[in-house]
Formats: structure tokens, sequence, C-alpha cells
């Protein structure tokens, strides 16, 4: 696998969060194109059907330690994700635990 860059690694957290619910709705593209080019998209929506929860873990968790380094950008990575969770109007109990997940994972450091 090639080393992701910073756009990459959003498109990637973004579409981790939008399969939190099994499905990647029409409004959840939408919010994820405006934050990445459609190619960003389409790779790593390539790249994380390849691959299983666990892995799609270890990736986040491996370059969060590159790309989320300060609060801020956790802070941002978050409100980026909660946009997407937001974006079909509905806040499904197992986006919550995604949310509530990634936010103790990212700043347990």
């Amino acid at each position: 696998m090639k080393k992701l860059n910073y756009h990459e690694y959003l498109a990637f957290l973004l579409l981790f969060a939008a399969y939190a619910d099994q499905s990647l709705d029409k409004e959840e593209i939408i919010k994820i194109l405006e934050y990445n080019t459609k190619d960003e998209y389409i790779q790593m929506k390539q790249l994380i059907l390849t691959m299983n929860d666990q892995q799609r873990i270890d990736l986040i968790l491996e370059y969060q330690k590159i790309f989320l380094l300060t609060n801020e950008k956790i802070d941002s990575a978050l409100q980026e994700i909660e946009a997407v969770f937001l974006s079909d109007h509905k806040y499904h109990p197992i986006e919550k635990f995604y949310y509530s997940f990634l936010n103790k994972f990212f700043h347990r450091n």
C-alpha cells in the first residue's frame, strides 16, 4: 500500500465514518466531497473496501500519529466526521458509538 497524504487519510477517515451504519448514502458522499477531491474519494473508497474492520482501525490509528498531532487537528477531524454523520439528517446509535470511539482514541495521547 502506498503512503497516504493528509487528504487521502481524511477521505479514508470520513469513509470509515460513513460506513458505520453499513451503508454509504448520497448525502454522505456529497459531504465527503466537500473536503476531498473526487480522485481522493475514489482511491480511498477502493482501499477501504479491500480491508476488514481491524485493518481499517489500524490504518486510522497509525496515521493519526502522523496527521492528528494537536487537539486542534483532532477536533477538526472529529467535526468533519460528525458532519458526515449528520449529512443524512439522522444520527444513528452506531454513528454515535463510532464518534465516541474515535474521540477517545484520538484524545488518549
